[in-house]
């Protein structure tokens, strides 16, 4: 039941551990079954396993792995399986059946792809995430909006995609989904457990998997990442067309494999990858009209010329998609008729707090003074990034006894500072020449100077997302 882990360093793939504090070591049991559940279930993606050296009979029963005396007639056991979508890269590891993985989405892939579809051959669609055009318009200098109308325009003539798109719509959706989820569970505890823990980062969605019990795997959202999203609204007009997704984050090469995306989601390449397609065709050179470089396309097929031209927007709330915030706005004017304020802080109902650590936050919104001049607690929210404090919020998820705060709602994601900061970024910041202090102070330097650019997108709230709106129509229709 033991697993050995072959650790080796992908400098092609940008996978690379330096500057980390909070990383999980692999262990043998993390090919253990959680909890016996039926084949093929998303709760558990693991098959159940002998358990490794040193665990008791009771270790067995409890992760669901046969002993000696439940082997089948021929004396054989099953032996233990593990795909590639339930790989955790977090851990810093690399093993050699990811290897497989890294050449199948690799950039030499993504080539051919390439020339399939500039000979016509393949239908190619390529979708961009707001984190990494905010790292290649720091790394280039540009706006957000130029960087991306340039890029669009390069994947399409260097590339030959068929359509460029932001993932802004759904993002979109996927909030909307969230809100309406987490309203579910809170009037009606038969919909799921409280607190709703919300991720689209595949290697907090893994670890909860693997290193946690059931009854823990219940808090987990149901929504689709917007990734997944843009892959499902993709492949339901153009099922043969070949859906490409940059990300921040190496692990969205595992999530795209996962069989709950049913194949929406063909190749993932981080920022970093495109960014070595783009070193040989992109266009460099400063332009006066950014607007007539090049646009995003609609998700909707039959958009006209207008509407295809699709805005990059932002939903505000942060720099990993805004669920936290945006939520917490939906459930206090769907749950207690409360209308926020557009500047959360400004709001005296509202409490924005830093607990231990800038990671780790707090957002609570109290009701009216009572009698006794004190006010309620009406919804008490988290944001949890890096795995020392998602560790800190599992923990107290699961005593029942434990005197920290109950949480409604926990925006959860494995990096520090959240996704604008993935192991997919690119790495080169400054040149260790340059002034700005040490190396870890010219990182932190130049991640603000990310999120700068992450936040020149205009804002834009869901509700007020008409493509949202029109793919809502169409797929009800």
């Amino acid at each position: 039941g033991a697993m050995a882990f072959e650790t080796r360093r992908v400098k092609a793939a940008g996978l690379a551990v330096s500057d980390l504090n909070d990383l999980l070591t692999p262990s043998p049991a993390c090919v253990l079954q959680m909890a016996p559940t039926p084949a093929g279930s998303f709760a558990s993606p693991m098959f159940a396993v002998a358990p490794a050296r040193g665990s008791s009979s009771e270790d067995s029963k409890a992760y669901g792995a046969k002993t000696a005396g439940q082997l089948d007639a021929s004396g054989s056991e099953q032996v233990a399986r593990i795909a590639l979508s339930d790989c955790l890269t977090c851990s810093g590891c690399v093993t050699s059946a990811e290897t497989v993985l890294l050449t199948s989405q690799s950039v030499e892939e993504f080539r051919r792809a390439s020339e399939k579809a500039r000979d016509g051959i393949l239908s190619l669609s390529i979708s961009v995430s707001q984190q990494s055009l905010a790292s290649l318009a720091f790394v280039y200098n540009f706006t957000l909006h130029e960087c991306a109308s340039r890029i669009a325009r390069t994947l399409r003539d260097k590339f030959g995609a068929t359509r460029v798109l932001s993932l802004s719509t759904p993002r979109n959706i996927a909030l909307n989904e969230t809100a309406l989820e987490f309203v579910g569970r809170y009037r009606s505890s038969q919909l799921g457990p409280l607190p709703l823990l919300v991720s689209s980062c595949p290697g907090f969605v893994c670890y909860v998997e693997k290193k946690l019990s059931q009854q823990q795997l219940q808090h987990l959202s149901a929504a689709k990442s917007p990734m997944a999203v843009a892959g499902a609204l993709l492949k339901r007009d153009a099922p043969k067309s070949c859906h490409v997704s940059v990300m921040p984050c190496a692990d969205k090469k595992l999530e795209g494999m996962r069989p709950q995306l049913g194949n929406s989601v063909d190749m993932v390449l981080t920022t970093s990858e495109l960014n070595d397609l783009l070193a040989n065709g992109f266009e460099l050179s400063p332009s006066s009209n950014g607007d007539a470089i090049g646009h995003f396309n609609s998700y909707l097929a039959d958009a006209t010329e207008d509407a295809a031209q699709a805005q990059l927007t932002s939903s505000g709330g942060g720099t990993s998609g805004g669920y936290a915030v945006h939520v917490f706005r939906c459930a206090a004017q769907t749950l207690f008729g409360i209308e926020l304020a557009d500047e959360l802080e400004h709001d005296d109902r509202v409490c924005l707090r830093t607990l231990k650590n800038a990671d780790l936050r707090e957002l609570i919104l109290f009701g009216d003074v009572n009698d006794s001049g004190e006010r309620s607690e009406l919804l008490r929210f988290a944001f949890a990034y890096g795995f020392r404090n998602i560790q800190n919020i599992m923990r107290n998820i699961s005593r029942k006894n434990s005197r920290a705060p109950k949480y409604h709602f926990v925006e959860v994601m494995a990096c520090p500072s959240g996704c604008v900061n993935g192991g997919g970024q690119i790495a080169d910041f400054r040149d260790e020449s340059s002034p700005g202090g040490t190396d870890v102070e010219r990182r932190r330097t130049s991640l603000a100077e990310i999120m700068k650019k992450f936040d020149e997108a205009p804002m834009l709230p869901p509700h007020k997302d008409r493509e949202m709106a029109r793919v809502y129509a169409q797929t009800l229709s």
